[in-house]
């Protein structure tokens, strides 16, 4: 079974019932053109910016046993797009990023979004933009090897993250990492919570 598209769903009594609103469909444009080779979109997330637009950040598949990025076959990518109508209608999604599983995106007072991402490792980024096209360099929470990329990047991080805006600028970033060791030399896969402050 593959998802192809991210509905958009509304609910205006506490989740008892839902309307339908929207979709972003994967385009063959995109690339890989084939949604049935990435998954199609799958996570997403939405902040609501000042005036008044959505953005929306995609994954689009991800590194796994069954997609494997090379140079005839590219990885997949997380892609962002934006709704000036309430998610009604959705400009066409563009490139963000190589990798993108699980993409959460918290937002602070003066507008700022923070994104967490992962896979092969975790990763930050922030953006100034309304518009969410022009982003921070990447910031390595979990690091993996090149050479280890498609062939051991599960050994680092499950690369899911949870993220928490705490202050007008700090947020806690929640997250996996398997390269830590307990006292009897034993590797201890463990759940981290780092304190990030955008300056």
């Amino acid at each position: 079974f593959f998802t192809v598209s991210t509905a958009f769903l509304k609910s205006s009594d506490m989740g008892h019932t839902w309307e339908y609103v929207s979709h972003i469909l994967y385009d063959e444009s995109f690339n890989p053109p084939t949604a049935m080779d990435v998954e199609g979109f799958m996570e997403c997330s939405l902040e609501f910016v000042r005036d008044g637009s959505c953005v929306a950040v995609l994954r689009s598949g991800s590194l796994s046993p069954f997609v494997v990025g090379d140079d005839a076959h590219p990885a997949p990518i997380m892609m962002r797009t934006r709704s000036r109508d309430g998610c009604k209608t959705w400009e066409k999604p563009e490139y963000l990023y190589d990798y993108g599983v699980m993409p959460v995106t918290r937002m602070f007072k003066d507008g700022t979004i923070i994104l967490s991402s992962g896979r092969p490792g975790v990763y930050l980024r922030v953006t100034l933009d309304p518009n969410a096209k022009e982003w921070s360099e990447v910031c390595h929470v979990v690091e993996v090897p090149k050479d280890e990329v498609y062939s051991k990047y599960y050994e680092y991080s499950c690369s899911n993250t949870g993220l928490a805006v705490t202050g007008n600028n700090t947020a806690m970033i929640a997250y996996s990492d398997f390269t830590l060791y307990a006292p009897n030399g034993k590797r201890a896969k463990s759940i981290m919570v780092r304190k990030i402050t955008v300056e």
